[in-house]
């Protein structure tokens, strides 16, 4: 009986140690999982904030070829006006009447 004892409380400090391992282990690969998720979260953080970045680079962009292209339009139609006043005038007479005739 007393082998069996003693064979019982050796399986029973086996049994503790393996799971006090299990533990451990489980407890490093938990926080080895959130170093993980941690470093990409920052990634994910980077590149949003590039994809913002850029974005309004190109917004940017877009207002300022916006407002190049309708300086240019409105320079060249004062160009054409002071080049042909009369015909100019006809040309907003004609318009005004064909928007006066639809109301």
């Amino acid at each position: 009986m007393a082998t069996l004892d003693t064979a019982t409380k050796k399986a029973k400090r086996a049994a503790s140690r393996t799971g006090a391992h299990l533990n451990m282990a489980r407890q490093e690969a938990l926080n080895g999982a959130r170093g993980v998720a941690g470093d990409l979260r920052e990634v994910a953080e980077d590149n949003v904030n590039e994809a913002r970045r850029y974005g309004r680079d190109k917004a940017n962009e877009a207002y300022d070829s916006a407002t190049s292209a309708l300086d240019r339009g409105f320079s060249d139609l004062e160009g054409i006006v002071r080049r042909n006043p009369i015909a100019s005038l006809a040309t907003a007479l004609a318009i005004g009447f064909v928007l006066g005739a639809r109301r």
